[in-house]
């Protein structure tokens, strides 16, 4: 007896499972969503087309993708998904989503026509309604097609540029590119109008450590991603840096290195002198490397500055740029760093100028730097004033060639009293020799801008 009753309870289960199947099937009038996952509006040979279907219902029939311009019809894709399982409720294929990411136009099978077109794509579900012939849903999603380039001409000429120095590049880009500047090896440096002119301009960077010719190009694209690129010729002159002994004790690592650390919860003190010492200047000096390269992008699309940079008053020269610096602990190297600027010392707590004029973008603890101000100065370029004992200016203020930013001290990775002062081109650090020297800023700068 308990036997036929667990056999009638098991029908009876069954029986309801497949009455609620049936009702779902029947009754499934959702049809599959289609969604575009990136803007397809204009269109070039290099411009990603990326969609994603689905239904999480009666699972997905049939998927199919087509271009249409003209009277010309293409079919990009067609999917045809596996019948579901009929034992299944909610998962009712194996297929509940599509995901297409492809770049149609880069297959030369598609015909490249400037114009108008469409784009139809149509997906259909395993729903049982009409006639089992499920749900259906069309995407008709407007577009318009462009392959040609934006044009792009140099007009600046005979570009000279020092190992670790920067540049400045003269050119003219067609109304329709989106983004243009520079490509100098891996990194994008972009372009601005020339103030009061239809031309264009970009400040380059030109890395320390290389000492052969690196790829240069102008770049432009346009919506579509299109995209011109011509080469800019120029002569490297190469630099030798110099070498120094920097030797790290224990009373500076519990000084100096182990305060960073307490303010600093990426890097875990081990209580290991060496190792400490290491730890900050290596992974503190990264992430005060990100942080520089996000503040960067806090640039005004205007000049404020002009002429040249001041040097920090009455200071002498501690450390140069680009000095390889190699830390020995108990005798032992254990690290050897680059060091991205200049340490000038006068006083203890002399006032900081500011080198010229600009905007404050950051005011406050800056890692390795300690107490920093930077001033953004437009156009990408950005000065940099570290180790500060006090700060006297605040992020948004407008400042002026000789008003005191702070008073020097030895806060961050600093071993005494003394500035450290960078000039920054989108976040990468250059010489600041070139920005000290009227001449050079002449010849590379003014000149190059039109401007007298």
């Amino acid at each position: 007896m308990p036997e036929k009753n667990t056999i009638i309870i098991a029908l009876s289960i069954f029986a309801g499972l497949v009455t609620v199947i049936t009702v779902v099937r029947m009754f499934d009038g959702t049809p599959p969503t289609v969604n575009l996952s990136t803007p397809f509006d204009v269109v070039g040979s290099n411009t990603a087309l990326r969609l994603h279907i689905e239904d999480i219902r009666s699972g997905l029939k049939h998927v199919s993708v087509a271009i249409e311009q003209g009277d010309k019809r293409v079919e990009i894709a067609d999917e045809h998904f596996e019948k579901p399982r009929w034992l299944t409720l909610w998962r009712g294929g194996p297929e509940q989503q599509f995901d297409l990411d492809l770049t149609p136009y880069a297959d030369r099978e598609i015909p490249r026509k400037k114009g108008p077109a469409t784009l139809v794509v149509t997906a259909e579900d395993y729903s049982w309604r009409h006639v089992s012939e499920g749900n259906r849903q069309e995407l008709r999603h407007e577009f318009r097609t462009k392959f040609r380039a934006p044009r792009l001409e140099r007009i600046s000429s005979r570009h000279v540029i020092n190992q670790g120095g920067a540049e400045l590049v003269r050119y003219r880009v067609s109304d329709d590119a989106v983004s243009h500047g520079i490509e100098a090896g891996e990194i994008f440096y972009p372009g601005y109008p020339v103030p009061g002119h239809t031309d264009s301009f970009a400040l380059l960077a030109f890395p320390y450590g290389e000492t052969e010719r690196i790829p240069i190009f102008l770049v432009a694209k346009d919506q579509a991603e299109n995209q011109s690129k011509t080469p800019v010729p120029y002569e490297l002159v190469t630099k030798s840096w110099r070498q120094r002994q920097i030797n790290i004790d224990d009373a500076f690592v519990e000084r100096t290195v182990h305060p960073l650390l307490a303010q600093s919860p990426e890097v875990d003190e081990t209580g290991n002198h060496r190792d400490d010492f290491v730890a900050a200047n290596t992974v503190l000096r990264d992430l005060t490397n990100q942080r520089l390269s996000a503040i960067s992008k806090d640039t005004r699309p205007q000049r404020t500055w002009t002429g040249k940079f001041l040097q920090m008053s009455n200071s002498q020269v501690q450390a140069l740029f680009a000095d390889r610096r190699d830390y020995y602990y108990n005798g032992a190297k254990v690290d050897a760093k680059d060091h991205l600027g200049y340490d000038l010392a006068a006083t203890k707590n002399y006032p900081v100028e500011a080198g010229n004029n600009g905007v404050v973008v950051f005011s406050g603890d800056l890692g390795l730097y300690g107490n920093t101000v930077i001033l953004d100065h437009g156009f990408g370029l950005q000065s940099l004033y570290g180790h500060l004992a006090s700060i006297s200016v605040d992020v948004g203020d407008e400042t002026k060639r000789g008003d005191v930013l702070g008073y020097t001290g030895s806060t961050g990775m600093a071993g005494g009293d003394h500035l450290h002062f960078s000039m920054l081109v989108h976040g990468q650090q250059v010489n600041p020799l070139e920005w000290w020297d009227r001449n050079w800023i002449k010849l590379h700068i003014d000149d190059r801008l039109g401007r007298q």
